[in-house]
């Protein structure tokens, strides 16, 4: 599998599919692998679960490298200054801090028309502005959260994708919604403000007409997902 597939298929945010008629054994499966891996408990053990996983710091030679390796239309329209810049680095910083991962990570936010976010090679956080925009505080630091989340799982989906596993590409992907759902609520936000945050990311990519980024192999639905943040608020004690 070429690595550019690989990359983007890992790292690619919640580019969530159109709800279709799929047998229910798979989509329980699905959301029943990403609740056991999660467990239970309150949110701190949940988190001290998922959070201390070791995973390799990465030096500012692989920031720099992982954003060399972006797509220039992505490179040039690089925004590095203004108020939007000044409110997502704010948010990212304290998701960042609560993740102590503040020193290996680097934003970067781009204009383009696609909403779209992504953790390329774990080191370097891009998104881009009409993501960002729609989202209130509470909602971009879900998703944020979420892209965060892959640093936990690299491993595990980067096997699952050799081994071409949808399903454990997709509760994978809802591993990383457990990773949101927990952050928000370390925070004092309310777990349910991720799934209002994916649904107004699919209505953005709807009203401008990128279908087909609503047709990925790689990520649940939302009702999937919507069904999972549900689930998995249930097991907060």
């Amino acid at each position: 599998m070429k690595k550019s597939i690989l990359i983007t298929a890992i790292l690619s945010l919640v580019l969530m599919g159109v709800a279709t008629a799929r047998p229910a054994l798979t989509k329980a499966s699905e959301v029943d692998l990403a609740l056991a891996v999660i467990g239970s408990g309150s949110a701190a053990e949940m988190s001290s679960r998922i959070f201390t996983t070791p995973v390799t710091v990465l030096g500012a030679e692989h920031r720099t490298r992982a954003a060399a390796a972006l797509p220039e239309q992505i490179r040039t329209n690089r925004v590095t200054e203004g108020s939007l810049l000044r409110r997502v680095e704010a948010i990212t910083r304290s998701i960042l801090q609560l993740h102590n991962r503040g020193q290996d990570i680097e934003l970067f936010l781009y204009r383009g028309g696609v909403p779209r976010g992504m953790l390329v090679n774990g080191c370097l956080l891009v998104l881009s502005d009409s993501l960002v925009r729609p989202l209130h505080d509470m909602e971009l630091a879900g998703i944020i959260a979420h892209e965060m989340g892959h640093r936990y799982f690299m491993d595990e989906m980067r096997a699952a994708l050799e081994a071409d596993d949808e399903r454990v590409i997709k509760a994978i992907e809802l591993q990383c919604d457990a990773v949101a759902i927990l952050t928000l609520k370390l925070i004092g936000y309310d777990p349910a403000i991720h799934i209002s945050g994916l649904r107004k990311v699919e209505t953005a990519i709807k009203a401008q007409g990128y279908l087909i980024l609503l047709h990925g192999r790689s990520h649940p639905t939302t009702a999937e997902r919507a069904q999972f943040a549900r689930r998995l608020v249930k097991l907060l004690v």
